[in-house]
């Protein structure tokens, strides 16, 4: 295996972390336009669906930089693990 090989999926990986951070920063910033617009379209309780899916949005691009693939139940067994420090596997 090349050298471009081993670092082209580490690279998309972190590619695709910083647009999932940059955006849940980006709609972390405009918190009232963007829950002011989801109670336009009657979504309920928009706030709450709001913060889940930024929640969602920052787990899952820390999940992407640990090696994780972004299934659900590896970031659940991410989030729940009880190491503090990332691990490379």
């Amino acid at each position: 295996m090349s050298l471009g090989e081993a670092i082209a999926p580490f690279i998309g990986r972190v590619i695709l972390a910083w647009y999932f951070l940059s955006e849940a920063y980006a709609r972390a910033i405009s918190w009232d336009g963007t829950v002011s617009l989801l109670a336009l379209q009657d979504v309920p309780a928009p706030a709450l669906l709001h913060f889940l899916a930024l929640t969602v949005m920052v787990l899952g691009s820390f999940a992407l930089l640990r090696c994780c693939s972004a299934s659900g139940p590896a970031l659940v067994r991410w989030v729940c693990s009880p190491s503090s420090s990332p691990r490379m596997s």
